[in-house]
């Protein structure tokens, strides 16, 4: 779990190394191996956005979105995207963007886990 102090209603934050911020370049997690993400699953750590809100995740490449995204809806805890996937090479490097509704509950802590193919094994 990472702690996300600024994931809370209306703000983007952006999830990686160290934790989060309000931009994607300073977190931004080094990849030093070619393949493919395939899957994507992120917790709230229990707490759900509310009802008619919502806690977006999309992984970021670079500072593009990527494919892999999923959102967390009204009393979810949880999402999992298991269809799409962003192929990666060595250098490249991810952060999570965190997208929470207008209204949504405040979201303390949170996790991501991206799964991993190697090159050559897809």
């Amino acid at each position: 779990m990472r702690t996300c102090p600024r994931c809370r209603a209306g703000a983007t934050a952006y999830v990686g190394a160290g934790g989060s911020n309000a931009a994607d370049a300073p977190i931004r997690i080094p990849i030093t191996r070619g393949g493919v993400l395939a899957g994507m699953r992120a917790d709230a750590g229990g707490q759900a956005p509310g009802a008619s809100q919502s806690y977006t995740y999309t992984v970021m490449k670079e500072g593009v979105a990527g494919a892999l995204t999923g959102a967390i809806l009204n009393t979810d805890t949880s999402v999992a995207d298991i269809t799409n996937r962003t192929e990666v090479v060595p250098g490249d490097r991810l952060s999570v963007r965190v997208v929470a509704s207008a209204g949504a509950s405040a979201l303390p802590t949170t996790s991501i886990t991206l799964g991993f193919i190697p090159a050559g094994k897809v």
